[in-house]
């Protein structure tokens, strides 16, 4: 997952804006209709900030981002702190989960945390027989 989204370009004449995506799988072009692009009253402008595309990787699948898939903007963030900031912005999470999820996703996990193992005590049992002290005659 090493996409990165770069931003959009609009060609000249203003007819055709096209995203630019290291992966040209994800790259997209919009055109306009040139009598629609004349009249600003039937074009209608969108925030950038709303659009956000579902990716549907082949190695989601039988996962729950199999309808979904993974948004664009996510595959853009690159550390620790711009995925806070797209945690804080995106999702309704807690505010005290968003550092921990983004040093999930975009830390330095080249010193995992070490879990510590509790070790289970042993139940002392009670002798199954009973020793007795004394002479004792065997007869075989």
């Amino acid at each position: 997952m090493d996409e990165v989204f770069y931003g959009m370009m609009t060609n000249g004449t203003g007819n055709m804006t096209s995203s630019i995506c290291s992966d040209p799988s994800l790259c997209y072009d919009i055109v306009i209709d040139k009598d629609e692009a004349e009249d600003e009253s039937k074009v209608e402008y969108l925030d950038v900030d709303r659009v956000d595309y579902g990716l549907l990787y082949p190695s989601l699948k039988d996962t729950y981002l199999e309808e979904r898939g993974v948004p664009l903007s996510f595959l853009s963030v690159r550390n620790e702190d711009e995925g806070m900031e797209w945690y804080s912005k995106h999702t309704q999470m807690p505010d005290y989960m968003i550092p921990y999820l983004a040093s999930y996703h975009w830390g330095d996990l080249s010193k995992p945390t070490k879990k510590t193992k509790y070790k289970k005590k042993k139940k002392k049992t009670p002798p199954k027989f009973e020793v007795k002290q004394g002479k004792f005659l065997v007869e075989f």
